[in-house]
């Protein structure tokens, strides 16, 4: 069980990203959403998740073969 923890915090990870990439305006505080640097910055914050999410599924497979 704990072999896998890193596979689904990435797989969640990368659906959270998948998340902020597509519905930037969603995913931002209900206070900035009409401020378009804010929407703008959670996208780019969504790319840098999926990309942390795929890193962390990759040491997870890497390491658990050590």
């Amino acid at each position: 069980m704990y072999d896998m923890m890193p596979i689904i915090f990435g797989g969640l990870m990368i659906l959270l990203g998948i998340y902020m990439t597509t519905n930037p305006v969603k995913a931002t505080k209900k206070e900035l959403r009409e401020d378009k640097d804010a929407v703008k910055k959670v996208k780019r914050n969504g790319f840098i998740e999926i990309g942390c999410g795929i890193v962390l599924i990759i040491l997870g497979i890497l390491l658990k073969n050590i």
